[in-house]
């Protein structure tokens, strides 16, 4: 009976682990007509709290509805990679926001 529970437990994992792994993996690109504004917003940046850390620019987002701005964070760094940050792009389609990322140095 216990072999029976946790092959059933184990079945259970491994369907929703794969379709978890497979929602997550999903990626919706969104196209917006009208362009992100143009001005950036004066930010005073707070001290760096740890040498090991990259500041992360703010930026405007579109909340669905309009654009908002999203402030700068510090984040700890990774060992040999360098920060490219995020920035609108515009196509045919819209403008689309690209994420900021990490890239080897």
């Amino acid at each position: 009976m216990k072999n029976k529970i946790q092959y059933l437990m184990a079945i259970i994992f491994v369907v929703f682990g794969i379709n978890a792994v497979n929602l997550s993996a999903k990626t919706t690109v969104v196209y917006i007509r009208k362009a992100p504004p143009a001005r950036k917003r004066v930010v005073v940046k707070p001290a760096r709290p740890k040498h090991s850390t990259v500041w992360v620019s703010g930026h405007w987002r579109w909340n669905g509805n309009a654009y908002v701005w999203k402030e700068g964070h510090w984040l700890k760094a990774r060992k040999n990679q360098k920060w490219v940050p995020g920035y609108w792009r515009k196509t045919a389609k819209g403008h689309v926001w690209i994420d900021g990322h990490w890239k080897r140095k």
